[in-house]
């Protein structure tokens, strides 16, 4: 079971990291392996995580949200905690005293129980304001973005679940189906294409005439040369427009 949890959290904080574009020089390594480094330190984590990109900065000196607390809920969830060695790395070790985890045959409504789940809910409510994060009305759900097998409910970055209203939630995963429905269309290295346009679309322009363009594509050439246009000249940072 402890095997299968640092698998599980090394997984969680892989996806970390590539939700935040981190997903780069970046080493996990079991306990065994790091002593086997021999580099004098963290010597009774069971897992460490050694990273020379920009999670230095963030976690260190200029975070831009309080990302120590999000990543300790998120290893708490698996029952460890962790601390920093150097600027450059994370020991992770087990918690003591934690309420256990319910058999993997519990059912899904019992999980949503446990407390660790109802922790998690409650931080995905505050970031929301409790509005659905969807059409911006009274939100009442957690969705989970995506799933993955053996995982606990709470076992996922904040950022993988969103706060929805009832009708949202519902309308939300017969969309995502349909999009999953639609990738064996796309290759790999287009599916990556894709997800980079959007990314650097959402960062320069404004959300709604960004979205207005992309939905006239393949439409009336003219209408859709025309948003283009409109849309040029709003292009600038995603911060200095919230400024």
């Amino acid at each position: 079971m402890k095997k299968e949890q640092i698998n599980n959290l090394k997984e969680a904080f892989e996806e970390w990291l590539q939700i935040h574009d981190l997903d780069y020089d970046f080493t996990f390594y079991t306990g065994d392996e790091w002593r086997a480094k021999g580099e004098g330190f963290l010597e009774k984590a069971e897992a460490v995580l050694l990273f020379e990109n920009q999670l230095v900065d963030i976690l260190n000196y200029t975070g831009p949200w309080n990302i120590e607390e999000e990543l300790q809920d998120l290893a708490g969830g698996f029952g460890y905690y962790f601390e920093l060695g150097h600027t450059w790395n994370l020991g992770f070790y087990p918690l003591d005293n934690i309420e256990p985890f319910p058999p993997q045959s519990t059912s899904y409504s019992e999980q949503l129980r446990h407390a660790r789940w109802l922790a998690k809910r409650k931080r995905i409510i505050s970031r929301s304001g409790g509005r659905c994060e969807d059409c911006g009305g009274k939100a009442a759900d957690v969705h989970h973005c995506y799933y993955r097998y053996g995982r606990f409910p709470w076992q996922y970055p904040d950022a993988s679940l969103i706060h929805l209203c009832r009708p949202c939630h519902e309308a939300r995963g017969k969309v995502e189906l349909k999009f999953r429905g639609f990738l064996p269309q796309l290759r790999s290295s287009e599916i990556l294409t894709l997800h980079k346009a959007l990314k650097d679309g959402l960062y320069w322009y404004p959300r709604k005439p960004l979205w207005e363009f992309i939905g006239r594509i393949g439409h009336d050439i003219e209408e859709c040369d025309s948003r283009l246009k409109s849309l040029k000249p709003l292009r600038g940072h995603e911060k200095d427009r919230e400024a």
